[in-house]
């Protein structure tokens, strides 16, 4: 059966991690298991994995995407060799038996279906088969009383992938003769733990130490009477973003086969949110400040070629023309720089260029244009010349993971909560203090020099306050003091009552 929200894209992987010891759980998955033919084991001519476990997966996974959003679809490949038992990305060694599983739950009418779509000649649309839950699995994960914080992530989730390209990396964007950007979909690569022990090793128990401190606070957005809120990815496709607690997973992604390219953190909800939220975010009810390195990869490749760079780097000596501000002028400069700085070539930075930023800019991103900043950045930086079009980014996003690895780690430590954005960090207001001066030092450490940050928004004292704060109980005034606008939900403060009346129990 298909409702009426049938947008294939409003979707997300299969995630073979999803899982829950709790006991109604157990109860609920007994009940479905008997549902099943007695014939399964035998149709799925694999005896590796117990059926129990593989539809106990399948099934907490449709039940998480139904409390995310009950039109989404989660994205499953039915191919055999998408399940290796022994890959490191798939911890709870689930086989190919999740195939037959899944045709019997559809057969059984628990979901809804629609099939997979490949073309050839449009590969933009391609995708696998879609599945949710259907009217009649909804009713009865409502009968069972399932709880959101009775499903987990397996502890032995692989956080460090290693990718054999990189789908966030401009440099590695192809195009095709109209200028739009041609899939790059990467895929993860098995490695040995033995060939990088002590990085891997000492990697992997900081990360699972940051997902633990992580699951342990309640970070929200105050001003969403939902906890979700919707993204629009660069092909102009909205999905919706859910915040759950207990359940944030970070992981460190490189790229290229090698553990000296990418290795930045992925997988939190704060990174692709928008602006108008972000600076909302609230970490154990605590407003949060958000601090940016300032043009973070400029300053380190002027710091590897001992130049000081005082100004800002995206400033430029002249404008370039003069039916274009200084203000537009220094956001054209750095969407050039950034571009140009992951590209191979300046071709290729142009179509990049041109793809990534028409939609951001009022103006026509001619080539005389984009040549033209060009010029005006080397004759305002000539030692930095030779470091545009080298194909630089992905050795410069591994810098400045490491740079965020030990800062994440110093507030790991003292278990003070964090969230990276990659070349910015998100901490209560109270902790702000101590994140600049692991920015300064661990820039320093790794660098040689300190690099450039800023605070996203600053904070007023008690008695700079507008008065339509004055009157505000003591209940709200843990969110005054910053300069923005005051938004705040109720439904957020009962999502919080709540958090907190779980976790004292």
């Amino acid at each position: 059966m298909i409702r009426e929200v049938d947008n294939p894209h409003n979707s997300r992987p299969f995630d073979v991690h999803t899982w829950s010891d709790h006991p109604e759980v157990n109860i609920f998955l007994d009940d479905v298991f008997d549902l099943l033919p007695d014939n399964l084991e035998s149709q799925s001519n694999n005896k590796g994995t117990p059926t129990k476990r593989v539809l106990k997966v399948v099934l907490l996974d449709l039940f998480v995407v139904w409390k995310e959003d009950p039109t989404k679809w989660i994205g499953i490949s039915l191919s055999e060799k998408s399940y290796r038992v022994s890959s490191r990305y798939n911890a709870l060694h689930l086989s190919k038996k999740t195939i037959p599983v899944v045709h019997a739950l559809n057969e059984l009418g628990l979901l809804d279906w629609l099939n997979h779509s490949y073309s050839a000649t449009n590969p933009r649309g391609n995708r696998t088969t879609r599945i949710r839950a259907s009217d009649k699995l909804q009713e009865m994960f409502a009968q069972a009383a399932l709880e959101e914080d009775w499903v987990r992530f397996n502890e032995q989730r692989e956080v460090i992938v290693l990718r054999d390209k990189d789908d966030e990396d401009p440099g590695q964007d192809r195009f095709d003769k109209d200028g739009a950007k041609k899939r790059n979909t990467s895929k993860n690569i098995e490695y040995d733990d033995a060939e990088f022990p002590a990085f891997l090793d000492g990697a992997r128990e900081d990360l699972r130490a940051y997902n633990d401190l992580l699951n342990r606070c309640h970070i929200d957005i105050a001003s969403l009477d939902e906890p979700r809120f919707d993204r629009t990815d660069d092909q102009g496709r909205t999905k919706s973003v859910h915040l759950h607690q207990g359940r944030h997973f970070i992981r460190r992604i490189f790229s290229r086969g090698s553990f000296h390219c990418n290795g930045r953190f992925y997988g939190g909800w704060w990174q692709n949110c928008p602006k108008q939220y972000r600076k909302y975010i609230r970490i154990n009810r605590q407003p949060t400040v958000e601090v940016d390195y300032s043009a973070m990869h400029p300053l380190i490749l002027a710091a590897e070629k001992g130049l000081v760079l005082e100004d800002d780097p995206y400033v430029l000596a002249h404008l370039i023309n003069n039916e274009v501000s200084h203000q537009l002028q220094r956001k054209l400069v750095k969407a050039f720089v950034l571009t140009a700085i992951n590209a191979a070539n300046p071709d290729q930075a142009y179509k990049a260029f041109r793809y990534k930023f028409s939609a951001e800019f009022d103006l026509s991103l001619t080539r005389n244009l984009f040549d033209k900043l060009h010029q005006g950045f080397i004759e305002t930086h000539p030692g930095l010349q030779d470091s545009l079009f080298s194909d630089q980014g992905i050795r410069l996003m591994n810098i400045d993971s490491q740079i965020a690895a030990k800062i994440i780690a110093t507030h790991v430590a003292s278990d003070k909560p964090i969230l990276s954005v990659h070349d910015s960090f998100i901490v209560p207001k109270d902790d702000v203090q101590a994140l600049e001066i692991a920015m300064r030092e661990v820039s320093a450490e790794v660098l040689g020099v300190p690099l450039k940050f800023k605070r996203d928004k600053q904070f007023l004292s008690i008695d700079q306050l507008p008065p339509q704060y004055l009157d505000r109980d003591a209940h709200h005034r843990a969110f005054e003091g910053f300069v923005d606008d005051f938004s705040f939900s109720p439904a957020y403060d009962q999502r919080w009552r709540e958090w907190e009346i779980r976790h004292q129990t």
